[in-house]
């Protein structure tokens, strides 16, 4: 089975990222995304050749200001604390999706 990790907070202020759920590979593909979009090299770079493990999650979320953790039923309460009705039903649905796929 997948293990899925999900953004539980944004020091940024922001909620851009709020409630993504990835697993590691997809999170470092998100992150090469930004680093592209961001046109910043150096970091495509040092995320391009990192190995897929928690350790990538940590510096994601250092660079990011976001807190990527295991996706667990807590994790997801802290999430839903601060939602929208609109917000809690499209993370339903991905995290659905992704259960199923």
């Amino acid at each position: 089975m997948k293990k899925y990790y999900v953004n539980i907070a944004d020091y940024q202020g922001g909620t851009w990222a709020m409630g993504l759920l990835n697993t590691i590979k997809e999170w470092k593909e998100l992150a090469l995304s930004w680093c592209d979009s961001d046109d910043n090299e150096e970091l495509y770079r040092l995320i391009k050749k990192h190995k897929l493990d928690t350790e990538l999650l940590d510096i994601i979320s250092e660079i990011w200001s976001i807190e990527i953790v295991e996706f667990n039923q807590d994790n997801v309460d802290k999430i839903l604390e601060s939602y929208t009705e609109k917000e809690y039903y499209w993370l339903l649905n991905d995290i659905m999706e992704k259960m199923e796929g």
